[in-house]
C-alpha cells in the first residue's frame, strides 16, 4: 500500500459520523427549565454542600435514571443563565455532566467526592442514588469496626499478646 493509499484510507476513517454531545451548559440549563427551578436551589445545593455526604439512608425503592433529551442551543433567560451558571460553578465536578435531575445535582458532590473514577457507562445509567448508596455501602465493608480500633492488629498492653 501506498503512502497516498494509506493517507485516504486514514481520512476516510477520520471523516466518521460522530454523534454530538450537548455541553456542560446545555445539560445543566436542561435541568433548570425541565424542572423550574429556582434560586431557592443554590440554597439546596449549599446546605447538601455543608452537610457532606448528602443522604445517609437513601430510599428502599431504586429509581430509574431521569431521562433527559437537552436541546443542543437552549435559549435560556437571565434568571435561567445565571442559576445554571452559578450550579456549574459551585458543583465543579465531572459528574454533573451525567446528573439528569435536581436530585442528582445535588447528589452529584458527595458521589464524586467518594469515589472520582467510576466510569461514564455507570453514571449514564445508574441513578446517583443508587451510585451513592453503593460507595456508602463499600465504605462501610471496609470499615467494618469502630473508628480508630484494628481489628486483626496487635492488641494493646495488658492483653493476651502485650506486656513482654
Amino acid at each position: 500500500m501506498t503512502l497516498l493509499e494509506n493517507l485516504k484510507i486514514k481520512r476516510a476513517l477520520d471523516k466518521k459520523k460522530r454523534p454530538l454531545r450537548p455541553s456542560l451548559y446545555e445539560v445543566v440549563i436542561g435541568v433548570v427549565q425541565e424542572h423550574h427551578l429556582g434560586p431557592d436551589f443554590l440554597k439546596k445545593l449549599a446546605d447538601v454542600s455543608l452537610k457532606g455526604a448528602g443522604p445517609q439512608s437513601p430510599r428502599d425503592s431504586i429509581r430509574p435514571k431521569p431521562a433527559l433529551a437537552p436541546r443542543l442551543f437552549p435559549l435560556a433567560g437571565e434568571a435561567d443563565y445565571g442559576l445554571a451558571q452559578a450550579i456549574i460553578s459551585q458543583v465543579n465536578n465531572p459528574y454533573l455532566f451525567y446528573a439528569y435531575g435536581p436530585e442528582e445535582i445535588l447528589l452529584c458532590s458527595a458521589l464524586y467526592r467518594l469515589n472520582p473514577g467510576l466510569e461514564a457507562d455507570k453514571l449514564e445509567n445508574c441513578h446517583f442514588e443508587m451510585l451513592l448508596a453503593y460507595e456508602l455501602a463499600q465504605q462501610e465493608l471496609q470499615d467494618p469496626g469502630e473508628p480508630g480500633k484494628d481489628p486483626g492488629g496487635p492488641e494493646e498492653e495488658g492483653g493476651e499478646a502485650g506486656g513482654l
